[in-house]
């Protein structure tokens, strides 16, 4: 026998040779093993990642060539162009008696005039009667001028005399003592009953020695004990006439 011969280290070089090498078989056993559980176990992937899951997905792919046949009807579109010539003959063809004979019988719908009357209709006139007439009547003062005052006489001391006179009545009629005639212009109060100058128990003032024609100057109202007013303020005109020197006033409660 020959003698045996010592063996060889390796050199760097070959060991990572052969590392790889090995790497590699044990790489490629394991994509065998890979494939042959794909295979035969297809469980094991899940739904998203198996093989099948792509089969639609392709076959979604030929939707465009459908969508590329729904634009056949694009290329049917001037067909109707051509035979947009008939239909203007069917155009003039249809206005002649439908159309015609729809706005006819349109105008007899214009029923709303017959609306519009009842609008006219629902004028209130029982609003109108219904306006208090006697509302004006009733002053917002309990006390108002008599009917047919003032009155214009001769004072019977003379000429040399100018002033204001009256009475004061209740709703019963009776006087009415103890309320204040205020006469504005001259300024003067008075009490209501306080004088008898003329046989009755009235109120009389005296405001100038001489008539003087005067207008909107004097003024009569009626107030009571503290002040408030009775009537409204009564605007009286005087004359330059010792005819008409003496000027009564009565007053009347209406409420």
């Amino acid at each position: 026998m020959p003698p045996s011969q010592p063996s060889r280290s390796l050199t760097p070089r070959e060991r990572r040779l052969l590392r790889l090498s090995n790497l590699l078989f044990i790489l490629t056993g394991v994509v065998a093993a890979l494939y042959a559980a794909l295979f035969f176990i297809p469980g094991l992937v899940p739904a998203p990642l198996r093989p099948s899951a792509l089969g639609p997905t392709a076959s979604a792919t030929p939707i465009p060539p459908q969508t590329a046949t729904s634009l056949a009807p694009n290329a049917r579109t001037p067909t109707p162009t051509a035979t947009a010539t008939p239909t203007s003959e069917a155009r003039t063809a249809t206005p002649t008696r439908p159309r015609s004979s729809t706005p006819i019988e349109a105008i007899p719908t214009s029923t709303g005039t017959r609306t519009r009357t009842p609008t006219i209709t629902p004028t209130p006139t029982v609003t109108q009667t219904g306006t208090p007439t006697n509302t004006p009547t009733p002053s917002r003062y309990p006390y108002t001028v008599q009917p047919g005052y003032p009155i214009y006489s001769a004072y019977p001391g003379g000429c040399n005399w100018m002033g204001f006179a009256g009475e004061v009545f209740d709703l019963e009629g009776k006087p009415v003592i103890d309320l204040i005639v205020h006469i504005g212009g001259a300024d003067h109060l008075v009490l209501s009953g306080a004088s008898q100058e003329f046989g009755i128990k009235g109120w009389v003032d005296k405001v100038a020695d001489r008539p003087a024609s005067s207008r909107g100057f004097y003024s009569v109202q009626l107030q009571d004990a503290v002040g408030n007013p009775l009537s409204d303020a009564i605007s009286l005109e005087t004359f330059n006439d010792c005819r008409r020197n003496l000027i009564t006033l009565n007053f009347v409660q209406n409420h």
